[in-house]
């Protein structure tokens, strides 16, 4: 009886690793994304400071 309740408990915790092993590897490829992401916004915000301070500069140019 015992043997019994400790395979059952055992197969139970089987599964629960099963299941945070799945879990953990869709976090690792949603944390990717984010990074990627995340990635993209700063790329874009540095793009944004460069073309205003280079149209800043040629505007300063050209008025002289």
């Amino acid at each position: 009886m015992a043997i019994e309740k400790n395979s059952i408990a055992i197969d139970k915790l089987t599964k629960d690793i099963e299941t945070q092993r799945e879990e953990s590897k869709d976090l690792g490829s949603r944390f990717g994304y984010y990074q990627q992401s995340m990635q993209s916004v700063i790329n874009l915000a540095f793009s944004l400071i460069a073309s205003a301070t280079i149209s800043v500069f040629i505007t300063v140019v050209l008025k002289r």
